[in-house]
């Protein structure tokens, strides 16, 4: 993928990170050609009739409360819609988690993205956030999270082998990566994290393309915080 301007917080500008997610998650590999084999999300029928219906909605109307953006009725209602629409098309079972990976998304369509280039469209949002699952966050296609504890197996190889005492230390303490870690790498880093920073984090991962490079950036999280 082409690399875009990086402004000096971090982050690429409005104008381009739409551009640039579409690069890195529709224009390569064959997640393109998977993600755009499902049905556009514009042609779903909105049957909002999954057996946990109600956690789904529960988990909208929460998600990113703090945000004025989020609070409107319109975007909890898109956000349950495509999460729906997820679960169907996939014929998988929601996960808690699965609203705070749909939400940078759908941010992309808010007013601070409004720029010269169109803001994507529910169909672009729903295609980026399908190809984001499958190559980045597989872990909601298990339902034993089996692919989340290699996570934490290998996150904690990196903490022994770069920061030893500081592995010590949390072991003696006993705590283990998974009481700290999991909604960061379930989400990756899309819950607990800032928006704004949350992004800046995406723009990195997205244009590293490497699906477990955000290993590699919470091991850096940590050491920082430690610091």
């Amino acid at each position: 993928m082409a690399k875009m301007p990086i402004q000096r917080d971090g982050g690429y500008p409005m104008l381009s990170r739409a551009e640039c997610w579409h690069r890195a998650l529709l224009e390569n590999g064959r997640n393109d050609r998977e993600s755009r084999a499902l049905k556009s999300f514009s042609t779903w029928r909105c049957e909002l009739t999954e057996a946990n219906q109600r956690v789904i909605h529960a988990d909208c109307e929460r998600t990113r409360a703090d945000m004025s953006y989020f609070r409107q009725q319109s975007v909890r209602s898109k956000m349950e819609a495509m999460l729906t629409c997820w679960c169907q098309q996939q014929q998988a079972k929601y996960k808690q988690g699965l609203n705070e990976v749909l939400a940078p998304f759908l941010y992309l369509q808010a007013d601070e993205h409004v720029s010269p280039s169109p803001s994507p469209s529910d169909d672009d949002v729903f295609e980026f956030f399908t190809a984001f699952l499958r190559r980045f966050a597989p872990f909601f296609y298990s339902d034993d999270f089996v692919p989340l504890q290699c996570a934490f197996v290998f996150f904690r190889r990196l903490i022994i082998y770069h920061r030893p005492d500081l592995h010590n230390l949390l072991v003696e303490r006993g705590v283990s990566p998974d009481m700290f870690c999991m909604p960061w790498f379930l989400t990756i880093f899309a819950s607990k994290t800032p928006m704004r920073l949350a992004l800046q984090l995406w723009d990195r991962h997205l244009e590293r393309g490497e699906p477990p490079f955000f290993i590699f950036l919470a091991a850096a999280i940590l050491t920082h915080a430690e610091k």
